[in-house]
């Protein structure tokens, strides 16, 4: 009796030893790991956002926004000029145009050599420099967006059409299909302006003409570092590019309506848009750029690939520096 006892217990142990063993890990019976997914641990870490967070203490959306290298500037709806310094943070300078929201700013210098040109609803453009600001009712429809190569070629597109002003005064020119636009970006005399349904018109001595585009779906922003290298965003992720000859539409990264894009450089592109969405394009991907937030991000524009500013609802404005 005592040895078979011994023996039971015996048994007993050595069943427990082995169930106490570490699991062997394999791939499959035959060790062909082909099939398997290999996640680095070094990988295996949260992304960080950013973005530094510098929002303006109001309730007012932040439709434009011009970034000098000195100084930050944004316009707002109820016809508000925002400024941001490092050293004195946000002050708001309201501008008399009864209270109509300003949706595009274009600007140049900084300083003592500022000069700024803001358009908004109901054709209300204001001109501001450092002496002050000339404000003009041109009596169209909305204005969207403005864009310029210089104090002495601006122009000013809307669903009202595309004005130009060549120093003296803004003029009325008409478009080939009374497209309704969105953006526009120029180069020297020459524009590119994108808009409702698919609309591309361009601009080219004196006369606007109509390209063929890609798509059908509302262009909300257009930018480019040469006449052979602009980007345009748009509604549900759109993303298109045009190489001096045709525009294509680019793979996706995004189901988020975009709102504007800023491309300094070839190898530089920015594209922001609803809830907090931002993405970097380097030459040959397009990653993204946590933000932190969530509110809708209208505009962007920087001093340098390095010192960009989006801003958008309810005061949002956000800082990137290369991070």
């Amino acid at each position: 009796m005592t040895t078979q006892c011994s023996s039971a217990w015996m048994l007993l142990t050595a069943l427990f030893v082995c169930g106490c063993e570490d699991k062997p890990i394999t791939a499959d019976d035959t060790g062909d790991t082909s099939g398997d997914t290999v996640t680095d641990d070094t990988d295996d870490t949260e992304p960080q956002v950013v973005w530094v967070n510098e929002r303006a203490e109001t309730s007012d959306t932040f439709n434009g926004v011009y970034a000098s290298g000195r100084g930050v500037y944004v316009v707002s709806t109820d016809s508000g000029l925002y400024t941001f310094t490092s050293s004195g943070g946000w002050t708001v300078e309201e501008l008399a145009v009864d209270e109509e929201d300003l949706k595009g700013l274009w600007g140049q210098g900084q300083e003592d050599t500022l000069s700024m040109v803001a358009v908004g609803d109901a054709g209300w453009v204001v001109q501001h420099t450092t002496a002050g600001s000339q404000i003009e009712d041109l009596g169209t429809a909305n204005f969207e967006g403005v864009d310029a190569s210089g104090d002495s070629f601006i122009v000013a597109v809307g669903w009202g059409g595309a004005y130009v002003n060549t120093g003296a005064a803004w003029a009325y020119e008409a478009l080939p299909n009374h497209e309704r636009l969105n953006d526009v970006w120029v180069t020297g005399t020459s524009a590119i302006a994108v808009g409702e349904e698919g609309a591309i018109v361009r601009r080219q001595s004196d006369s606007w003409v109509s390209m063929e585009s890609p798509t059908d779906d509302p262009i909300n922003g257009i930018d480019g570092s040469a006449d052979n290298d602009l980007w345009a965003v748009g509604q549900d992720g759109l993303v298109m590019h045009f190489d001096g000859s045709l525009w294509t539409l680019q793979e996706a990264f995004t189901s988020q309506t975009l709102w504007a894009v800023y491309a300094p450089a070839a190898s530089s592109v920015f594209a922001v848009g609803n809830n907090g969405t931002a993405f970097h394009y380097d030459g040959q991907v397009w990653r993204e750029l946590l933000t932190g937030v969530d509110e809708n991000l209208y505009a962007i524009h920087g001093a340098s690939t390095d010192d960009c500013w989006a801003v958008g609802n309810r005061g949002t404005a956000l800082h990137y520096t290369g991070g």
